[in-house]
């Protein structure tokens, strides 16, 4: 049985390019579901198996509800949402390593990162999420995307900054 998947997007405000973007997207089998109706898309039972995939990798839209800690030793601004869904439905939790064989093919392979999320610590699956990101770009950096502007963000005063799990 095939899993159906799911890419949390935020829409463009053109529509023209928002249409061609899901029409490219999603022609293999990839639904893409705004990132406001998120909660709506993983309650709803569609009758197979479904795997929502959360980009880990990318700057938040807002400091003050990020989650702070260190990435390639800068302070960093994370995406909680993944965890905060994981923890709050007690899903489990994979990481999806993507390498590029050559021009045009890539090989994904899957690490759990978590089976029982709801027992996991604040920020725990985020930084296990990040510390994965982290160790592919530290042996392929060339691959890496470093147009996410991962740290265009500032902590902010009175945000804490969280010690990192695996020093």
């Amino acid at each position: 049985m095939k899993t159906l998947p799911f890419g949390i997007y935020k829409p463009l405000s053109n529509k023209f390019f928002n249409q061609k973007m899901k029409e490219s997207r999603e022609k293999y089998r990839l639904k893409l579901c705004p990132v406001k109706e998120v909660k709506q898309m993983i309650t709803t039972d569609f009758g197979e198996p479904k795997g929502t995939i959360f980009a880990v990798d990318q700057s938040p839209s807002n400091p003050k509800k990020s989650y702070w800690t260190t990435f390639l030793n800068q302070e960093t601004a994370m995406l909680y949402g993944a965890e905060k869904y994981a923890k709050e439905l007690n899903l489990p939790v994979l990481f999806c390593r993507i390498d590029k064989v050559k021009r045009g093919y890539y090989t994904g392979t899957m690490q759990v990162i978590c089976r029982d999320s709801a027992n996991t610590a604040y920020g725990e699956i985020t930084q296990l999420c990040n510390i994965e990101v982290e160790k592919q770009i530290k042996e392929e950096p060339k691959y890496w995307l470093w147009s996410h502007k991962r740290w265009k963000h500032k902590r902010p005063e009175g945000i804490e900054l969280h010690p990192r799990i695996d020093e």
